[in-house]
């Protein structure tokens, strides 16, 4: 019993030395690199392209906001004028009207804060198809069997720089 115990342990321990041979030799071809990515998207031409979309987007929704503010404000004014020659009952009606001309104009903000991020989204979920042709295509040119994103909150520690694709990843977008 000692003795299959034995054979039984000695087994195991070699095809763990068998296994690990084999994936030392197999991770010594793999190549690795990385990229980062917010590097590429600021730095290339559809990265600046798709961040002025994404500012152009944001402005003409800022328009319609600085209208509405200019527009609760103006009323603001008026009330504060007319609030001493009213009545109670005007006074009350007059404010309930501001509060809700107020609560329509925070709901609006809100709206048009949620279609900004919802635009950002798509602009970026476009970015990201070309950054995943980009980074495929460098892959496979390059024999790489992994590519990290270095930038942002990456679990990269260290990355040799001699493995850094960015540059690579950029002139890709930009040549498309």
């Amino acid at each position: 019993m000692k003795f299959a115990t034995a054979t039984r342990v000695a087994l195991v321990l070699m095809a763990v030395w068998v296994f690990t041979g084999v994936g030392a030799v197999q991770a010594a071809e793999q190549k690795i690199g990385w990229v980062d990515a917010q590097q590429i998207l600021d730095e290339t031409q559809a990265g600046k392209r798709i961040k002025e979309r994404v500012e152009a987007y944001r402005d003409s929704r800022q328009v319609v906001i600085d209208l509405e503010e200019e527009d609760i404000k103006s009323l603001e004014g008026k009330l504060e004028q007319q609030m001493p020659l009213l009545s109670d009952d005007a006074k009350r009606e007059k404010q309930i009207e501001f509060k809700q001309k107020l609560e329509r104009y925070q709901k609006k903000v809100m709206e048009l804060s949620q279609e900004l991020q919802d635009k950002k989204l798509e602009l970026l979920d476009e970015f990201n198809d070309l950054l995943e042709a980009a980074l495929k295509k460098v892959a496979t040119g390059g024999g790489y069997s992994f590519i990290f994103d270095n930038g942002g909150e990456s679990t990269l520690l260290y990355g040799d720089p001699s493995f850094d694709l960015t540059a690579q990843v950029k002139a890709e977008i930009d040549a498309k």
